[in-house]
């Protein structure tokens, strides 16, 4: 009678005990900064930067792999990547202020599950330091759920490196490349309403099938922005982006580039194109082309004397000031102005 007794009450206990560890298994980690402002120092005695509820509860953890939660009510909320780091979710609590991350000198930081998740309407800011990387990769995905942006990443200087690869999307966030860093799209990432800008030397480049899509893509001074390494979303040449102002180069190789809202080039600004003989750069744009600064043509070998319509636009302000072109010895070019059309006009010598 006892041993009967005792087989559903084993049962039960086991019940809690799995439904314990699942609790524990799936629980987010919270960062308190109680130690240090280092990401990767975990539980040292009884004390760790991260724990298992929002500050101050809960109990001490080690460094969370697939869930890192970020709340008010944090001791730091300056945090330093110190070792390479990797991570499936960043959240960002309703109430979380701004946190700031800092990837150290020739390290990693990996974000490859969920992405970034901010349901605060405070903006969480990265700044990536000379030869480090921030990765975002696999499915990961930038994402606003309320009036903070999804992050704020700065690449600021030689060899530091922001990259999007597999099937990464950039949601929201506001993006700046300096002093010779760089943000690049890889595979079939896609960057959807980003602001990125480039200047001082800082490099914005898409290759592979990956997609600006709707991104404001910004040149300052000095900043180079390409197209030309993508093909396209659909493999075709033909790339989607949502605006681009350029100060700086930008160059769109033989794609036809579709701008759903406007093109603003400055005087200080470069357009760079190629015309091959049955392909070449072009832009179609939505809104308004206002034009300064200089086009520069590639005319490859193969390229033959006609028309070229490079810019289409529902309306045109403005010329470029300079054309410079190079190709074969036995052909020069000039442009054609309408209301709404630019012309590369190829001719025999």
């Amino acid at each position: 009678m006892n041993l009967l007794r005792r087989i559903p009450a084993i049962g039960i206990a086991t019940g809690i005990l799995l439904f314990s560890f699942c609790q524990t298994a799936s629980a987010f980690t919270y960062w308190h900064g109680v130690r240090s402002d280092d990401w990767n120092d975990g539980i040292s005695g009884s004390v760790s930067n991260w724990y298992s509820a929002p500050p101050p509860n809960g109990g001490p953890l080690n460094v969370p792999k697939i869930n890192a939660m970020f709340a008010k009510g944090a001791l730091r909320l300056n945090i330093v990547i110190r070792n390479r780091t990797g991570i499936g979710k960043m959240q960002f609590e309703p109430e979380a202020p701004v946190y700031t991350f800092r990837i150290a000198r020739n390290r990693t930081m990996t974000i490859d599950g969920a992405g970034i998740v901010n349901k605060s309407n405070s903006t969480p800011k990265f700044t990536v330091l000379k030869g480090a990387t921030l990765l975002l990769n696999g499915t990961a995905a930038l994402r606003p759920l309320a009036g903070g942006a999804s992050a704020s990443i700065e690449a600021v200087d030689l060899g530091a490196g922001f990259k999007l690869g597999s099937e990464a999307k950039g949601g929201n966030a506001i993006v700046l490349n300096r002093n010779n860093a760089y943000t690049h799209f890889l595979d079939r990432s896609t960057a959807e309403r980003m602001t990125i800008t480039s200047r001082s030397g800082g490099e914005t480049a898409f290759f592979d099938r990956s997609s600006p899509e709707r991104a404001h893509l910004i040149n300052l001074t000095g900043g180079y922005t390409s197209v030309a390494g993508t093909d396209g979303p659909s493999g075709n040449g033909v790339v989607p982006v949502g605006r681009i102002d350029n100060n700086g180069q930008f160059a769109i190789g033989d794609r036809t580039v579709n701008v759903e809202q406007t093109l603003t080039q400055g005087a200080d600004g470069s357009l760079k194109l190629i015309i091959r003989q049955q392909v070449y750069g072009s832009l179609s744009i939505e809104g308004q082309a206002t034009l300064d600064g200089e086009l520069i043509v590639n005319a490859t070998s193969s390229a033959l004397p006609g028309t070229y319509k490079v810019i289409v636009a529902n309306a045109r302000t403005g010329q470029f000031s300079k054309l410079t072109f190079s190709g074969p010895s036995t052909l020069k070019a000039r442009l054609a102005y309408s209301a709404r059309e630019v012309r590369v006009i190829i001719e025999p010598k």
